[in-house]
């Protein structure tokens, strides 16, 4: 890991910091931890230059799979769920390599409180770039 970007809020704050990557980078792991946990789905996106660098075909694990009642079984957001306090995501990020502006988006806050996200980060070689 070369690189590690995380986020810290509070319980209904919309507002984040946004980070500028230089160079081409590579998602190696996301991990959510809310000190208080959701009573229901806790939902965060990660976007690179406004697009999310999860999977958009996710839905087959825990972690963005759907609960009981959700209409969308595809999402590009990761979960923590109800009553649980951590969750790493390390499989379902999009292939491509990410640089520019990265930007954190809350889908729904579930509850959860003092949350922080880190997203580990791989540089890519300058070799791989080319």
């Amino acid at each position: 890991m070369d690189k590690s970007l995380t986020w810290h809020f509070q319980r209904g704050e919309r507002r984040f910091a946004s980070y500028y990557l230089d160079k081409d980078y590579r998602p190696v792991a996301a991990r959510i931890y809310a000190e208080g946990a959701p009573t229901s789905d806790f939902e965060v996106d990660i976007l690179a230059e406004g697009v999310s660098i999860f999977a958009d075909t996710v839905g087959a694990s825990q972690s963005h799979g759907t609960t009981p009642g959700h209409e969308n079984p595809a999402s590009t957001y990761a979960r923590l769920l109800p009553g649980e306090n951590t969750e790493t995501d390390a499989d379902n990020f999009c292939t491509e390599d990410i640089s520019g502006w990265l930007t954190l988006q809350v889908g729904s806050d579930g509850g959860a409180s003092n949350v922080s996200v880190q997203l580990d980060l791989e540089r890519v070689s300058e070799e791989d770039e080319e």
